[in-house]
């Protein structure tokens, strides 16, 4: 059972690092008389820093009984701009703090971590191993190359990132999905300017071992001097069909919403206030379980 929980919580994990995607519909809407044009603009020397903060319970069912559990998770992230190369701008990015902490009413943590303390982990072993895994991620670098629409065109240089830790690093930060993972903590922009009231769409994905879908609909809510605030609006789905080699099956679907607000000057995220809400069943070896998932995510700058 406890090796079952520590699945699901990998897996939750996934769900809080998938806010845009990769590809994008036309805009709707007249919009107001305003019109601003949202991209990433910014500059060789520029240095960013962003905290993407996730609290999640969940709620499950194993042969009858209750196994609920609370998720809180912060990934600190610094981006430095390099500058221009090939069809975007390249960056350098760097995860400088980590927490995370599961706690069970019936169990009771899980793991319990804070990079900044230079401690290992604590709690159960089997959590901690992943907990541990991510530690080997701190300090180290790889970079990325997004696209004036803020689309990641490009990761590179996760050899080191990888080379300390290996295969424990959880799945969304391995292979393609690094770059997926740290588009969530950005806004693809549609090619035409928009104002108040415009909308446009975001279709995005997470492969892996749980493929993951998310829909995403923003709307323009307002516009100042320094700040374009948008609403979201997502339709999230998941689903794995058990093969015949495998033990684990998914399905769940859900919805996501809230606001974000955006620099207008270099079309870098300033905040996002985020709630999920996701319901479905997981399915790992002979157990199957009803799966109810609510979290809130938010982004914000730190020092």
């Amino acid at each position: 059972m406890k090796k079952y929980r520590l699945i699901l919580a990998i897996f939750v994990t996934m769900l809080t690092f998938l806010v845009t995607g990769c590809s994008q519909s036309g805009i709707t809407g007249t919009g107001s008389s305003e019109k601003v044009t949202l991209a990433l603009d910014v500059q060789a020397g520029q240095t960013f820093k962003l905290v993407m903060s996730t609290e999640q319970d969940i709620k499950t069912k194993i042969m009858g009984m209750s196994n609920d559990a609370h998720q809180e998770m912060d990934f600190y992230v610094q981006y430095d701009v390099i500058g221009p190369k090939d069809e975007g701008t390249e960056m350098k990015v760097t995860f400088n703090r980590i927490k995370y902490k599961i706690e069970s009413p019936i169990i009771g943590t899980l793991v319990d971590y804070d990079s900044e303390s230079g401690e290992p982990a604590e709690g159960n072993p089997m959590a901690t191993a992943m907990a541990d895994g991510m530690a080997g991620m701190i300090g180290r670098s790889f970079n990325i190359v997004m696209s004036k629409q803020g689309e990641i065109l490009n990761v590179t240089g996760t050899e080191e990132l990888y080379g300390s830790v290996g295969n424990d690093i959880p799945p969304q930060y391995q292979g393609d999905n690094l770059g997926k993972t740290i588009q969530g903590m950005m806004t693809i922009f549609p090619e035409v300017q928009v104002g108040v009231g415009d909308t446009w769409g975001v279709e995005s994905d997470l492969s892996g071992e749980f493929p993951l879908k998310m829909a995403t609909t923003y709307k323009v809510e307002g516009i100042d001097a320094t700040t374009v605030y948008l609403n979201i609006d997502s339709d999230i789905s998941v689903k794995k069909s058990r093969a015949e080699s495998e033990q684990d099956s998914i399905k769940m679907e859900g919805t996501q919403g809230g606001i974000m607000e955006v620099d207008r000057l270099t079309g870098m995220v300033l905040k996002a206030d985020l709630d999920q809400d996701i319901t479905g069943e997981i399915e790992a070896g002979r157990m199957k379980a009803p799966i109810e998932i609510s979290s809130r995510v938010t982004i914000d700058s730190y020092e």
